[in-house]
């Protein structure tokens, strides 16, 4: 049977039976600072990311129905070139074709329009429009670019900055936090991306669940209290310390599955001030975590691979829950049952990419994939 772009073959069933980044409940919402209106990474479905949102238009002519055709128009193309951004590695932008507004017509599946508002000369409205996805896979496949459909659970920033022995987190002078709401805004990440990033509220509840000391040392009941109160399963805490002609960021990933510390260091160019220094390291840290998440997952067509995969299952709902989320996997493009009995499944995966990318992109899902002798073991994530 067809489950989207993935098809499922195996006989009748003898009974009916990590970001990277987990995330378990999405439904906070993010810092204004953070908020970048689109893409709804809640949903997180092949539908929404292939979704733009928040398109606002507001063209002039000499009559309504022209600035109407003209705004419809410039949102097409707008929309079309945020699509490219969340979906198309950098280094493969340029060989997304450039499109006639017939060939961009047929890419689109359908537009919403709201608060819409006409004068003689003027046109304003809020669009939505839905792209087809196999029209556009079809057509960035065909140019050789590559791509990911994999959307990962959205990341909680806290960032803390020290200056003179002093660390700041909630204060409303925090001119790191200030820098990493504006580059997430800039890039869109906080919710037109496939990998979206927040900061969190800064409100009382924040105050009194972790300090700045509290999450430099990555207290571990701290830290637990916080993620409870956004639901989230993982946190970066991005600690920024300047010092003369550098900046030091050290960042660390707490949370499940993993955990995970590095550190990165910004030499100033030139005359640039620790204001300037502090916004183009924001940049650069949300601009790599967007791009190697699409890395990661991007769907190489180059690439056909297979894996033979064990699945224990305990009961009948297990198998359906489990081949439902394989179903949703991307890059998985075909899933060949070869035995099922009541404790495990025996499963031939044809997929895109490498073994890495598909861990990656399982993760996501819940799923863990790991080796095991000539084949692989697939288990699902202990929240």
């Amino acid at each position: 049977m067809r489950m989207g772009a993935l098809t499922y073959r195996g006989a009748a069933p003898l009974f009916v039976a990590l970001l990277l980044y987990g995330f378990a409940n999405a439904q906070s919402l993010p810092h204004p600072a953070s908020a970048a209106a689109g893409f709804s990474p809640e949903a997180a479905s092949l539908e929404a990311i292939y979704t733009v949102s928040d398109l606002l238009v507001d063209e002039k002519a000499e009559t309504s129905a022209l600035a109407r055709d003209t705004a419809l128009g410039v949102a097409r193309r707008n929309a079309y070139a945020r699509l490219l951004r969340r979906l198309v590695l950098p280094e493969d932008q340029a060989l997304a074709p450039e499109l006639s507004e017939d060939q961009l017509s047929d890419l689109i599946s359908g537009i919403e329009v709201a608060g819409e508002k006409t004068s003689n000369q003027r046109y304003l409205a809020r669009l939505t429009i839905r792209f087809a996805p196999e029209a556009v896979r079809s057509m960035l496949r065909d140019a050789g670019a590559r791509f990911s459909e994999t959307s990962a659970a959205p990341i909680l920033l806290l960032p803390v900055f020290e200056s003179g022995g002093s660390r700041i987190l909630w204060e409303q002078l925090n001119p790191w936090r200030d820098a990493l709401g504006a580059a997430i805004a800039e890039e869109g990440a906080g919710s037109d991306r496939l990998s979206p990033l927040y900061l969190p509220h800064g409100d009382f509840q924040d105050f009194s669940a972790i300090s700045a000391d509290q999450a430099v040392a990555a207290e571990p009941v701290r830290v637990s209290a916080f993620l409870a109160r956004y639901g989230a399963h993982q946190v970066l805490i991005a600690h920024a310390t300047p010092s003369p002609g550098t900046l030091g960021v050290s960042l660390s990933w707490r949370g499940v599955p993993q955990e995970i510390s590095r550190v990165e260091r910004f030499a100033a160019q030139g005359d640039e001030t620790t204001e300037l220094l502090l916004a183009r390291a924001a940049r650069s840290l949300v601009r790599e975590m967007q791009e190697s998440w699409k890395r990661e997952t991007a769907l190489d067509f180059s690439q056909n691979a297979t894996a033979l995969v064990l699945a224990p299952l305990i009961s009948i709902d297990d198998w359906l829950s489990l081949r439902k989320q394989l179903a949703a996997v991307p890059m998985i493009r075909q899933i060949d049952l070869r035995m099922l009995s009541a404790g495990e499944a025996q499963l031939m995966l044809h997929y895109l990419g490498t073994p890495e990318n598909l861990q990656s992109a399982l993760l996501k899902h819940n799923l863990i994939l790991l080796p095991a002798g000539a084949g692989w073991v697939l288990s699902k994530q202990l929240k």
